[in-house]
């Protein structure tokens, strides 16, 4: 099993960098005040090592892919506030590489991504004076992130379909399958107890996506979220995120400590 590093890594999701720019330009509906900001950079800074997700660094491109050219700038202070705020920082790689290493001590079969490379694709993006110096590069992003969200889609039109039920041993095998790691008991059991919040979420979701009130959209969106509890599989992680939901969806879960609400972690570094 990989060793934890000595200090905490901490990650931060989409929505926290988005209203922290929002604090600074005084704008959206629940922006983070400069100051609170400021505090939790310096909380942050003293006691853990900022950790930045691939899933919240291609959320984040897709939001300035999207945006239109005359707010170029100004989308890209959400990269900014995640690039440049803390005094330091780690990429954590994509959930099957990142579970193969952190559980199991095994490297990935298959070859990383862009996690290799993400602080030389923002600083890329965040140096770029208009959105034409992008545009060849914001198509790959943009189509990468339209095939991943067409995979969520089919999976919950197939779920919705089917109404299929899924015991927890069940969503076992379909982890340990993705994962391309034998089926032992031992692996089973290290899984079990290493992904407890991830199969918390996941029930949730796939109660969603046999719900035809509830939207595509919305299970596409908790299929990331998922993404991100995975990093849970390391022990000395933790995820601050603004969902209520996703934090209430958990707190069944062994690893519930390690999910925090933003306002709950403001009133930390308060503290």
């Amino acid at each position: 099993m990989a060793a934890s590093l000595a200090v905490p890594r901490i990650f931060f999701d989409t929505d926290v960098f988005i209203d922290a720019a929002h604090g600074a330009l005084g704008i959206g509906p629940r922006p983070i005040s400069p100051k609170d900001w400021n505090r939790v950079v310096s909380h942050v800074n003293r006691n853990y090592i900022h950790a930045i997700s691939p899933y919240t660094v291609i959320e984040l491109l897709i939001g300035v892919a999207n945006g239109a050219p005359q707010y170029f700038s100004r989308n890209k202070i959400p990269l900014t506030k995640m690039r440049c705020s803390f005094t330091a920082h780690v990429h954590l790689r994509y959930t099957k590489q990142f579970t193969l290493r952190e559980v199991f001590g095994h490297e990935a079969p298959y070859p990383s991504d862009l996690e290799d490379n993400f602080d030389r694709v923002i600083d890329t993006v965040l140096d770029a004076a208009t959105m034409e110096q992008l545009d060849q590069y914001f198509l790959s992003i943009s189509e990468d992130r339209a095939f991943q969200i067409e995979c969520y889609r089919k999976q919950a039109e197939r779920i919705r379909r089917h109404a299929l039920s899924r015991p927890r041993d069940n969503w076992l095998s379909e982890v340990v399958r993705a994962l391309q790691v034998e089926d032992a008991l031992e692996n089973r059991f290290l899984l079990d107890g290493r992904l407890d919040a991830c199969f918390f979420w996941d029930e949730l979701c796939y109660a969603k996506a046999r719900d035809k009130l509830c939207g595509l959209d919305r299970i596409t969106k908790m299929q990331y979220d998922l993404s991100h509890l995975n990093y849970l599989a390391a022990e000395d992680v933790c995820f601050v995120t603004r969902d209520s939901a996703l934090v209430q969806a958990v707190k069944p879960s062994t690893q519930s400590s390690r999910v925090l609400l933003w306002e709950s972690f403001l009133q930390k570094c308060k503290s």
